[in-house]
């Protein structure tokens, strides 16, 4: 407001309009200089300025709180991403520590047995050598009881000699035979043991280290927000980023092994002791109870709720329909398996698993299914929304949800 009343010092005259080509504002004497450029009444230009300037103040508040709240993100990160690697320190150390305990262990039961067979040699030792000494002391004694007798006259000798011989000819004299075994590794055995300890440790690293790659589960997560959503938004986010979809699943009843029954409504599908008169169909599983749902995805982001129990074994997760059949005689490619006793994650035959899976005692009764097909990830949570695995899939097809039943029932819930 304060450059309306101001006027131009050249002229002595006060500012009349705002030359909006070189920027800067005119009174009546300096209008011909600027003759045929864009013009504006000083008012409206101080007023569309203002606006102007109070739309980026706008802009970088928000964006400013935006960096705030980014930069809260970054410390809380920070502090958790502390926490967590020293609860890894804390979790390697203590399985170093129980295997070293273990070996410790098995070191002194060696030792113990060593000391006892030790023991019992040197008692047969022992044995040995007393009847021994008292062999020699008996021997001692005839033998000076014979010297003796040698330097006896005639008569005495003559009359003790026969005893004395008898002494002699009954001493006990005899040695018993005594072995004793020598215990020692041999080179071949410590290198072969050596191999082994150093094989296994290696092996230990390696299934540390890929356990720890194959983790997937976020400690914390954050995208920062585009240019664009800085301007509409304060808050951290992905603006990229799309819902996920609830999918409304049935059982495809083309695909449906004949040893499971399939409830009316498609939602069920249960164990059947006899086998089911099932037309033949070239996407029906031959050789596992499996069924698949009829719903496959290739784009998007989806979720599914299953109810799942039995007495023996279930998997629940998904497959793609590759090119040709060859899939109907195959597993599901990514499932979670319970087998009556743990939870496991299983691509194809190779089995995982993750802290979160071990912590489960008893079969869960639901699961949540999340498929994210632009990042080809697949994920399972419990119930209350515990992630307890993430797979990294490669699509090459439509993903289909699949279920393996043995002595078991599944039934897909609704929202």
């Amino acid at each position: 407001m304060k450059a309306v009343g101001l006027g131009c010092l050249k002229h002595g005259r006060p500012w009349v309009s705002y030359c909006r080509q070189d920027s800067v504002c005119l009174c009546e004497m300096c209008l011909t200089s600027h003759k045929g450029h864009r013009m504006q009444a000083l008012e409206t230009a101080v007023a569309e300025r203002k606006t102007t300037l109070v739309e980026e103040i706008g802009r970088l508040e928000r964006a400013r709180e935006v960096l705030e709240s980014t930069a809260h993100w970054l410390r809380r990160a920070r502090a958790e991403l502390k926490a967590d690697r020293r609860r890894l320190r804390e979790q390697v150390s203590g399985l170093f520590a129980e295997i070293q305990a273990l070996i410790r262990a098995e070191e002194l039961g060696i030792l113990e047995s060593i000391e006892a067979e030790e023991r019992l040699q040197n008692s047969s030792l022992e044995a040995h050598i007393g009847e021994t000494e008292s062999k020699r002391e008996a021997t001692d004694s005839l033998l000076r009881e014979a010297l003796e007798l040698k330097l006896e006259d005639s008569c005495e000798f003559l009359e003790s000699i026969q005893k004395t011989l008898d002494k002699l000819l009954r001493a006990d004299v005899h040695v018993k035979p005594c072995k004793v075994h020598k215990r020692q590794l041999d080179r071949k055995t410590v290198s072969q043991a050596g191999k082994q300890a150093n094989g296994f440790v290696r092996a230990l690293g390696q299934q540390i280290h890929g356990q720890l790659a194959m983790c997937q589960e976020a400690l914390v997560q954050m995208e920062p927000p585009s240019r664009h959503s800085a301007k509409t938004d304060s808050s951290p986010r992905n603006s990229t980023d799309e819902k996920d979809q609830f999918a409304c699943l049935t059982l495809d009843a083309n695909t449906v092994h004949c040893n499971l029954s399939l409830s009316e409504d498609l939602r069920c599908a249960e164990w059947a002791e006899q086998r089911l008169p099932y037309p033949a169909h070239p996407e029906r599983f031959r050789l596992h109870p499996q069924v698949l749902c009829a719903q496959g995805f290739t784009t998007g982001r989806h979720y599914w709720e299953v109810e799942v129990g039995g007495s023996k074994k279930w998997e629940v997760g998904a497959t793609c329909k590759g090119p040709g059949q060859a899939w109907v005689d195959s597993c599901i490619s990514w499932v979670l398996r319970w087998d009556g006793r743990q939870l496991q994650a299983f691509q194809g035959s190779s089995r995982f698993s993750s802290p979160s899976l071990r912590a489960v005692r008893e079969a869960p009764r639901r699961l949540r299914v999340k498929l994210d097909c632009k990042r080809g990830t697949l994920s399972f949570h419990t119930e209350s929304g515990t992630l307890l695995y993430t797979f990294n899939i490669e699509l090459n097809g439509p993903v289909y949800p699949g279920f393996y039943l043995e002595h078991s029932m599944v039934r897909l819930l609704q929202t």
